[in-house]
């Protein structure tokens, strides 16, 4: 691959998660960072840089987190979740690992 191809590789997927992180008031220059040094923090790293929200140790606790809170939808609606307590279902993935959803 040609040094131009790659530049614009490299500009197109620093983009991608630019605005996703953007629109949810997240540390966009991280985020970048993440994709152009193929950059990787800890769980505690990640919540203290402001790259998430939540760190919780199983999906229950993650629920209970969660209820109550408004989120803001890609189309700038919002919604108030209300998940706690509520039962969790596990599903397979494309790659063959256990993924849930409540």
């Amino acid at each position: 691959m040609d040094d131009t191809m790659k530049t614009k590789i490299e500009n197109d997927n620093r983009g991608l998660p630019a605005l996703y992180v953007s629109k949810r008031g997240r540390n966009v220059q991280l985020a970048e960072t993440a994709v152009v040094k193929s950059s990787s923090w800890t769980d505690q790293e990640a919540l203290s840089q402001h790259l998430i929200d939540i760190v919780s140790p199983n999906e229950q606790d993650l629920l209970r987190q969660l209820d109550g809170r408004v989120v803001k939808r890609f189309r700038w609606t919002s919604v108030t979740l209300h998940v706690a307590g509520k039962p969790v279902e596990s599903f397979p993935c494309r790659s063959g690992s256990k993924s849930w959803a409540g």
